[in-house]
């Protein structure tokens, strides 16, 4: 499914807004063949399961995502007799294999169509949570539904947000979140592949864990080259070891160590003793307070930020050959999300060491950048233009009134000389 972030959308009374577009039936046919073809070749692999066949790392993903259409499917048509089990679905999938074949996917495709018709497209609500608590069916994955209730995540297309109170959205960014391009599904791959053809920039992310040696993200780093301006995102900077490193452990085991001789010299009168040992404790302090500085979280994710985007800058370089440099911005979000729900006693990043407001900088110049160069190009090229032409009008045809023409044009012509520094 296709996720488009916009401002407020034509018909939106809310602050928070939902439209839903489905797959039409030409689409659900193309899915739904493509899913039994691959839960087939999966009920095949099941019922051989040779040596051979177990080594294929290819063999065994596909019969995964096979398998997973399962679920799929029973959480589609859960009230059909054909569903009511994992057996059942099997059994009625594996019909596809004789020349019944076509019947069943257009029986999936005419039942997909009485769920469509009897669904909601259109959402709104004045709180973020609320809207999505209405559209969980439409957007979570395979659940154990009621028997009054579907899912309909498969058979949508495209999911359209209008949000207010968004500044980046309100300034004319529109963001749209893709499955990706290189999706197993056909339909889902050519879909995303339109929709990226309308995008002016092409943003790959990916967890900075994982983004030097992330294949997926070199490829859409290529792509992203050939086809539009591209920057990158990387995610959960803040998924770092957090624990004491050994210069920090030794530390603090022996300020424990002085701690207790301090205590011990004091309970046996030893004056001079627990003064010197007081002094020691005061050095070894400072001195872990000096390490913790160096090694605290906060520095280790910055030095971390600056090391994989110089790296990847200089492999696209290698890459594609361009010589502009890649715009590379990490972002935190794994602590951020457990700060906002509670589950975090801080953040240990300030609100621009966690890069958002880098990221949303970027967006917002973005879509300024194009506008500013219409306005100076009409500014600086076309008014004077037409002014001219007007002026040489006026000279020709209207003699009789030149004094006045010449007021009328001259004027906004002398202030538009005054200000071409714009």
């Amino acid at each position: 499914m296709i996720q488009e972030f916009r401002r407020s959308l034509p018909n939106q009374t809310a602050p928070f807004r939902a439209e839903i577009l489905f797959y039409d039936e030409i689409e659900l046919e193309k899915l739904f063949a493509t899913m039994v073809s691959e839960l087939l070749r999966a009920i095949t692999s099941e019922n051989i399961r040779d040596a051979e066949q177990q080594e294929d790392d290819e063999v065994e993903k596909v019969a995964r995502r096979g398998i997973a259409h399962v679920k799929t499917f029973r959480a589609l048509f859960h009230h059909k007799p054909e569903f009511e089990t994992d057996h059942t679905t099997k059994s009625f999938v594996s019909q596809a294999e004789s020349d019944q074949g076509r019947d069943i996917v257009s029986m999936m495709v005419m039942w997909a169509g009485e769920l469509i018709r009897q669904a909601k497209t259109e959402f709104q609500s004045t709180t973020q949570s609320e809207l999505l608590q209405q559209m969980r069916n439409y957007t979570h994955g395979p659940v154990d539904c009621e028997d009054d209730e579907h899912v309909f995540w498969p058979l949508i297309k495209k999911a359209t947000f209008g949000l207010t109170g968004c500044p980046v959205l309100e300034d004319g960014v529109i963001l749209v979140d893709m499955p990706g391009s290189h999706d197993s599904n056909s339909i889902q791959a050519l879909t995303s592949r339109r929709a990226l053809r309308e995008c002016n920039y092409y943003v790959p992310t990916a967890a900075i864990i994982r983004a030097l040696s992330d294949d997926t993200l070199n490829d859409c780093l290529e792509e992203g080259f050939r086809r539009k301006k591209v920057f990158v995102v990387l995610t959960k900077i803040d998924d770092i070891d957090t624990s004491l490193s050994g210069k920090q452990a030794e530390l603090t085991a022996r300020l424990t160590d002085l701690r207790e001789q301090r205590l011990c010299a004091k309970r046996e009168g030893k004056t001079q003793e627990k003064a010197a040992i007081v002094e020691q404790e005061e050095e070894l302090e400072e001195e872990l307070r000096l390490v913790r500085a160096d090694e605290s979280p906060s520095t280790a994710i910055m030095e971390r930020n600056s090391k994989v985007a110089n790296n990847m800058i200089d492999d696209y370089k290698r890459r594609t050959g361009d010589q502009r440099p890649l715009d590379v911005f990490p972002v935190c979000s794994k602590m951020s999300e457990q700060y906002q729900r509670g589950l975090a006693a801080r953040l240990d990043l300030t609100d621009e060491q966690t890069g958002i407001s880098a990221v949303l900088d970027h967006l917002i110049k973005t879509t300024l950048e194009g506008r500013f160069n219409d306005v100076n190009y009409l500014y600086q090229d076309q008014l004077p233009l037409v002014l001219n032409r007007i002026e040489l009008w006026c000279d020709k045809r209207h003699f009789a009134r030149k004094d006045v023409l010449e007021r009328t044009v001259e004027g906004p012509a002398a202030v538009s000389a005054s200000q071409t520094g714009f």
